[in-house]
């Protein structure tokens, strides 16, 4: 309503002029302005208005945020402001082709920016040019979306594909709850003889030959939600009928609200290939072991026997010892083969039954009665090897042998103790000794003219790369230490 005084001739007053207006849609317009600034403002996308020479006349919130910078800041600048330097000669271009062109007038698409701290960002933008009717630009309008985030985990994610594409082992993404294939790699559907197209929404129960069923899926679920990841071998069945093996690392893996099974796949045909060349091969090798093993003993056996049969015909007392201890010897290396021969494993023998027999061997070969000399072991389980076994087996039956000639006079009973044992160290102690009447004082068993001692000496320090010591105070006792296998 707009009222004015009416005036005569003298200007006086003489009434009102009133006017009324029907005004209601312009409100309506106006409440539709407002209702459109306060989205503008409240917008997650920052918009601005520019005036004809592109400065900001007015800005969101959102924009605010993008660069870092508050509206008055902005307010009066340009978009220059907001880039680099070096990118303003090609971006005025890029204006003047757009929205500064009447016949274009739009402008969209990623543009790079810097925000107020420094640091790069990427924008996807879409501006539009304001003209008047005379065809004059009076400035734009611009809706821009801070992306940069977004490009981060699109080139991760397309960084990730490519890996993954790339790959030699086959590469699932499954539902967990069915089973059902969400994505696959290039060799994953070459290796199976689908496309990707085919395998997608598959079931993995469709080509794994040992989950036969959902029921089978739900197990195999059960326990990767109990450990995180499992390591199995399956068969994988091809789109041909023809099964592979194959070793499956599966990890469940959880991103939001939804659950996955990532199955890295890798073809094992190769290698279960070779495994079965190995073991054969194995079998091979144990089995001519085993009967090289059992041809030594048999031709140690054969030596012995020869010189038992020589023996026989000397007549002098000290020879035919000295063939039988040598004979003695040689049937101690013949034990250690016949051992191996029956070990389970070719590369050791377990020592405590190797020394038992071989004791009780000697026993017999130098006719101790009954009730005379004891034979005490304490044999640990230890295991050595044939390079260590042949010359320990050797000191262990000279050690004896002496003590069987030589510590037991006129018929004198005693004891004979034998033990082996590995320390912490991974050392072999071996004591071999008797309670007999022992080595006089002025003998240096490393010096003596006494083969067997000599012998002991040789095989401790030379074979078994060891140091060995006489004990004299309760008999005789030989200690050897030497360095055990691994």
């Amino acid at each position: 309503m707009t009222i004015s005084p009416m005036l005569n001739t003298e200007r006086e007053i003489i009434g009102l002029s009133e006017i009324f207006r029907d005004i209601r849609e312009r409100k309506k317009i106006e409440m539709e302005k407002d209702k459109l600034l306060k989205a503008i403002d409240h917008s997650i996308d920052g918009i601005i208005i520019g005036d004809e020479k592109d400065r900001y006349i007015y800005l969101n919130e959102a924009y605010e945020k993008i660069y870092g910078y508050t509206g008055e800041e902005l307010i009066g600048e340009t978009w220059r402001k907001l880039i680099d330097s070096e990118l303003i000669a090609a971006t005025e271009l890029e204006l003047d082709r757009t929205i500064h062109n009447k016949n274009v007038g739009i402008l969209s698409g990623e543009f790079p920016g810097v925000s107020k701290d420094g640091l790069p960002i990427l924008l996807d933008v879409r501006s539009t040019g304001l003209w008047d009717e005379s065809g004059n630009y009076q400035g734009h309008i611009c809706i821009v979306r801070d992306i940069t985030e977004r490009k981060r985990a699109e080139e991760k994610l397309l960084l990730f594909r490519n890996l993954i594409e790339q790959s030699n082992d086959a590469i699932f993404v499954n539902d967990h709850e069915t089973g059902r294939i969400l994505d696959v790699n290039d060799k994953g559907c070459s290796n199976l003889g689908y496309t990707r197209e085919e395998l997608l929404n598959m079931k993995v129960s469709y080509f794994e030959v040992n989950l036969t069923d959902d029921l089978s899926w739900k197990e195999h679920i059960k326990q990767l939600r109990t450990k995180g990841n499992l390591i199995l071998e399956g068969q994988h069945r091809r789109k041909d009928g023809t099964t592979f093996p194959v070793e499956v690392n599966i990890s469940f893996i959880v991103l939001g609200k939804n659950s996955y099974m990532v199955a890295v796949v890798r073809d094992i045909t190769e290698r279960k290939r070779i495994d079965e060349q190995i073991i054969q091969s194995l079998k091979e090798k144990e089995i001519l072991l085993r009967e090289i093993h059992h041809r030594v003993k048999n031709n140690m056996q054969i030596v012995s026997s020869l010189l038992g049969l020589q023996s026989g015909y000397i007549k002098e007392q000290k020879y035919i010892e000295m063939f039988r201890d040598s004979q003695n010897r040689i049937n101690s290396m013949s034990l250690i083969h016949e051992k191996l021969y029956f070990s389970k494993d070719l590369a050791k023998i377990e020592f405590n039954e190797y020394i038992s027999d071989l004791a009780n061997s000697l026993f017999h070969l130098q006719g101790v009665k009954v009730g005379t000399i004891e034979l005490s072991l304490n044999i640990e389980n230890v295991s050595l090897g044939i390079d260590q076994g042949i010359p320990c087996g050797l000191i262990i039956n000279e050690l004896i042998t002496n003590s069987l000639k030589y510590a037991f006079p006129d018929g004198r009973k005693g004891e004979i103790k034998v033990s082996l044992c590995l320390n912490d160290e991974n050392m072999v102690e071996l004591v071999v000794g008797d309670n007999g009447v022992g080595i006089p004082d002025d003998i240096d068993f490393r010096k003596t003219e006494s083969l067997g001692l000599r012998l002991v000496t040789i095989l401790a320090e030379d074979q078994l790369h060891g140091e060995i010591n006489l004990d004299r105070s309760r008999g005789t006792e030989f200690k050897i230490k030497f360095k055990g296998v691994k």
